[in-house]
């Protein structure tokens, strides 16, 4: 999913998100060490991360939501277009990691809103160079911050809600590829080497992942975006966490060695316990059966489309929800 007032879900309808409310609460005052290369080690348990709306110009959002679930994230993302020209927001960066956090960014090559039919995005005009001059400074600002960051670039490849998805606009698994490799080089040349790439299909669509998998050379990160519906929208029940990844999850493992992120994740109240839902996922699954995952990021937004219906992703949909949360992030799993 991209984040910005209006959203595009699964199937390209346009949306209107709502943002999270305000919360109340004390942290703990509790140390976390950020990420310090892209070579170090995936911790023995998991990181917690998340996207809470305001970021990254707001960071009082984010110590609202850190307040409130009772943890400090170690993984902060936001979401950042291309239309409009910005560099990377070094100011944000450095407040993330000064609280010992690491920067996700989701680099999306589009105008958010204008839907996904803009051909002027397409894997095949950012191959043909039309952004290099773009992609270069915003490399130079990336390198010139110099800290860790994770640069999650054209997400969910697979899914044709964005003009760089393959099936839309031209795009191939191998247009896919191509790009997203041209585009890694680029730093490469810069010298922004301190640059984690996090690659980051959805669950749920028809590409073999293999054939938009670019590589082990040009990933660090593997991902999987995939959310639970429930009876509040039409995308096929109430799912539990191994319902949503389990598939996939077996299918990265057996790509590649790359340590695994679930960069999008959320469930909605309706049609079973939320609550549940986030311990089972949190103690039960990611610690025995799915070990290779080593960063959980919530996606914590309401959600509306008027085909679809109205979702409330966010952890304080209802104070048991948020009690269940924040107390599987205190388990020692999770730093």
């Amino acid at each position: 999913m991209a984040a910005s007032s209006m959203r595009l879900d699964l199937g390209g309808r346009s949306t209107k998100a709502v943002s999270a409310s305000s919360a109340t609460g004390s942290l703990s005052k509790r140390v976390f060490l950020p990420v310090v290369s892209k070579a170090q080690s995936p911790p023995p348990g998991a990181y917690l991360g998340a996207w809470v709306p305001g970021l990254p110009n707001n960071m009082s959002a984010l110590t609202t939501f850190q307040n409130m679930v009772g943890k400090r994230m170690s993984i902060v993302m936001w979401y950042e277009g291309w239309s409009s020209q910005n560099l990377f927001n070094q100011a944000a960066a450095q407040a993330v990691a000064n609280q010992g956090s690491t920067p996700l960014v989701t680099w999306e090559p589009w105008d958010w809103t204008a839907g996904p039919n803009q051909p002027a995005y397409s894997t095949t005009k950012i191959l043909a160079g039309n952004f290099d001059s773009f992609i270069t400074s915003y490399a130079q600002s990336v390198k010139n911050y110099g800290k860790p960051i994770y640069l999650r670039f054209a997400h969910e490849g697979n899914n044709t809600a964005y003009p760089w998805g393959i099936g839309i606009n031209g795009n191939t698994a191998q247009s896919y590829v191509a790009a997203w490799r041209y585009v890694h080089d680029i730093f490469t040349r810069v010298g922004a080497t301190n640059a984690i790439w996090v690659w980051s299909p959805n669950v749920g669509f028809n590409v073999p992942l293999a054939d938009m998998y670019p590589g082990d050379g040009y990933v660090d990160w593997m991902g999987l975006d995939g959310y639970n519906g429930g009876s509040a929208l039409a995308w096929g029940g109430w799912l539990s966490f191994s319902d949503i990844f389990g598939v996939y999850y077996q299918t990265l493992t057996q790509l590649s060695q790359k340590p695994i992120m679930i960069a999008e994740t959320a469930s909605v109240e309706q049609g079973g316990s939320k609550a549940a839902w986030i311990t089972d996922a949190l103690l039960a699954q990611l610690p025995l059966n799915f070990p290779r995952i080593k960063a959980f990021v919530w996606f914590n937004q309401t959600w509306t489309d008027p085909y679809w219906g109205s979702a409330d992703w966010r952890i304080e949909s209802s104070a048991v929800s948020l009690s269940a949360y924040a107390q599987a992030a205190a388990n020692p799993y999770f730093g």
